[in-house]
């Protein structure tokens, strides 16, 4: 699976953040495809965007402290993560085939604390 190239998203700012009539059709069409094959509960849909560009050995690093429900993201060197176990968490599906866009990093078997895209 290829790694999604971040730096070919719009800025946060650009994007169109309320749902269009097209959208939600689009949403909609997009939703009874996952029930039609029983997976409504494993997949879901994100606006993509970027907030900032990656060099190319670097990924963004997502930690959460369930104990004060925090969540912050920052850039990490790959090769930091490099051989770590992680679960692949988004993908891309702009080019017909899924790009990865977010993984998360086990930690002992729970993935709760660390992802990175």
């Amino acid at each position: 699976m290829q790694s999604l190239q971040w730096s070919k998203l719009p800025r946060i700012n650009a994007v169109e953040h309320d749902l269009s009539v097209e959208d939600e059709l689009c949403l909609r069409e997009v939703a009874e495809v996952l029930k039609k094959h029983r997976k409504e509960w494993r997949f879901g849909v994100n606006l993509l965007h970027s907030h900032f560009d990656l060099s190319e050995d670097e990924v963004l690093l997502e930690t959460n402290d369930p104990r004060d429900q925090s969540l912050w993201i920052r850039p990490v060197p790959r090769a930091s993560v490099a051989n770590e176990e992680i679960v692949t968490t988004a993908w891309c599906l702009a080019t017909g085939e899924p790009q990865m866009g977010c993984v998360c990093k086990r930690l002992g078997g729970d993935h709760s604390h660390h992802h990175m895209r």
